[in-house]
């Protein structure tokens, strides 16, 4: 099932339709319980992602995220797919998700484990965080690891 929905949203994003890939993939993502918010107009629900997923990483040294196991979670990991195929349109289609998306999936790793989208959610995740001058370290720090979790042979 998960790997129809992949596919139709990479094929809607193929041929153009990023805003329906969008709202396919938002629907997708409410039949495993994840919903992410429709309005991103005034910015106050992506600054609360952004304070949050900075906040739960404040918490956490890069070892432990390095270290983190495996998620076990199967919803989890579906969940992880479908945010990470919603990368790419919405940042096409709809720029202020990118970041909601981005920041929940670096949540879900820390919360349930580490899984093959981990790298790709840390990377974007930084570079959303580091658009701001004084967060410049924190977003190469969230480089960092990665590219750590690239290495990771679990990972690939």
């Amino acid at each position: 099932k998960i790997r129809v929905y992949v596919s139709l949203i990479s094929s809607l994003s193929c041929q153009g339709r990023v805003c329906d890939a969008i709202d396919f993939g938002l629907g997708a993502l409410e039949q495993f319980g994840e919903t992410l918010p429709s309005n991103l107009d005034d910015g106050k629900v992506i600054a609360e992602y952004l304070v949050h997923t900075s906040a739960l990483l404040a918490q956490v040294d890069i070892e432990d995220v390095l270290k983190k196991e495996m998620a076990h979670d199967e919803a989890k990991k579906f969940v992880m797919q479908l945010l990470g195929n919603l990368i790419a349109p919405s940042y096409a289609g709809r720029p202020r998700l990118c970041p909601v998306v981005s920041s929940r999936m670096v949540q879900l790793t820390l919360t349930h484990g580490v899984c093959r989208e981990s790298a790709f959610a840390f990377a974007i995740f930084g570079s959303v965080v580091s658009r701001s001058p004084e967060d410049i370290m924190q977003g190469y720090a969230l480089g960092k690891i990665a590219l750590s979790l690239v290495k990771r042979p679990d990972t690939k």
